[in-house]
């Protein structure tokens, strides 16, 4: 194993200062190496020596403007130390540098959650779990962004996948307590679908790109489809689109449908009203800029 592996190992196992320690003797020997600079910045994550972490983190991504990672770590820091502005900043680069870099997409999920904009940072764990979907943690943020936003449903549906998993102790009292909120009708119902409102985020991504006719190619299959029948009730059956990619609920294809008939035939009625949920839907499209 070699010294960077045992400091490591030293940092995991929760032994901190001697983390610290090894790797402030490794760095002394090669002060240039970011990957030295980044973990020990990371062991100096804490208020006692947050000078420190900012210190051997900027200094790292100015050896290597790249290092995704490290503008995260930096962003958490800021965060630490009552500066959200400054703490997304550095999360936004970090996945502007690497979009599918997961702790940028997780730390930007909890600084939203921070502000109570509970759909934006549902929009970025969202993100994350598509890229992973099998973290407990990510899952976990998301059900407690479905709680707060008042999507019983989902909050539900997540709170119970997390107790499935492997998860930590933490995570898993997290979560029963999250459950037990919802079993005590803590929350009014909510009109606006906010599972409906991510359908739509994909749908609007997909015509991104899209030529009107590719779109009316796209609506028109849907339609075919819908004749034979869609059951919207059903999350479990999934249905392909010749024109797209992947695999759709019966609620996907509405959504793609709505979302495109938006796209060239604006304020039409299709007999289903998704405008509040369409509204936030482009808002947040708009704002994908920040990636």
């Amino acid at each position: 194993m070699s010294p960077l592996d045992q400091a490591l190992k030293l940092m995991y196992d929760g032994r901190l200062d001697e983390a610290r320690s090894s790797l402030e003797m490794l760095l002394e020997k090669d002060p240039d190496n970011t990957d030295l600079l980044y973990n020990l910045g990371v062991a100096c994550s804490m208020p006692q020596v947050a000078g420190r972490a900012i210190e051997l983190l900027q200094k790292c991504i100015q050896i290597d403007p790249d290092y995704s990672n490290a503008y995260v770590a930096l962003g958490l820091v800021y965060s630490m130390q009552g500066e959200p502005q400054r703490a997304k900043q550095y999360c936004i680069r970090a996945a502007e540098i690497n979009p599918k870099n997961l702790l940028a997409l997780k730390g930007l999920g909890l600084l939203f959650a921070k502000e109570k904009d509970f759909m934006k940072s549902l929009y970025y764990l969202k993100r994350a779990f598509d890229l992973c979907p099998y973290d407990p943690q990510t899952i976990l943020w998301m059900a407690q962004n479905y709680k707060e936003l008042k999507d019983i449903e989902m909050a539900e549906k997540y709170f119970i996948e997390v107790l499935e998993m492997n998860a930590s102790l933490d995570l898993q009292t997290a979560a029963k307590e999250g459950l037990q909120d919802l079993a005590v009708g803590a929350f009014e119902p909510c009109g606006l679908r906010v599972n409906i409102v991510l359908h739509l985020l994909d749908a609007i991504r997909i015509f991104r790109d899209k030529t009107v006719l590719e779109v009316q190619s796209i609506i028109s299959e849907i339609a075919m489809i819908g004749r034979l029948g869609l059951d919207i009730s059903n999350a479990d059956k999934k249905y392909n689109v010749t024109t797209l990619s992947g695999e759709f609920t019966a609620l996907q294809l509405m959504c793609v449908s709505y979302a495109g008939f938006q796209r060239i035939r604006p304020g039409q009625s299709m007999g289903i009203d998704l405008s509040d949920e369409f509204e936030l839907a482009f808002s947040l499209s708009v704002s994908e800029d920040v990636l």
